[in-house]
């Protein structure tokens, strides 16, 4: 079973750094989760190309070549935007970036890999909002 952590790591770091304070720890725990989702679109890929295509949940997920190489496109490309992503929204907020531009930005990033910087994103802007820095 590979396919079903694929989409519940990404979801659950999201939810859990809805409830925690730290921006840097919450930075953390984003690398950390899109890191994991990356070794797993790693391990997908190999077990693909070694065994064909698979299939889970009663044939609900299925994977392919193709969908291992998107997954391992999708989560390397988070994993470096989030690496990025914690100091760049830490230098606007500094700078004094309105809220609203900052909430729209990272509406504007859409992915299902990347619940847990929108979610980062949605919680700052929401902070700045209601007057809380």
């Amino acid at each position: 079973m590979i396919l079903t952590p694929i989409l519940i790591v990404p979801a659950a770091v999201g939810l859990v750094c809805l409830w925690m304070r730290s921006r840097r720890l919450m930075s953390a725990l984003g690398v950390f989760g899109f890191a994991s989702t990356l070794a797993l679109g790693v391990r997908l890929l190999g077990e693909i190309l070694a065994r064909g295509p698979m299939t889970e949940c009663g044939e609900f997920f299925y994977a392919d070549a193709l969908s291992g190489w998107m997954v391992l496109l999708i989560s390397s490309v988070s994993l470096g935007t989030s690496l990025y992503a914690g100091r760049y929204f830490q230098r606007d907020l500094a700078d004094g970036l309105p809220a609203m531009a900052l909430l729209l930005g990272g509406l504007l990033v859409f992915s299902a890999w990347l619940p847990a910087p929108l979610l980062e994103v949605i919680q700052q802007a929401a902070r700045i909002i209601g007057g809380k820095r």
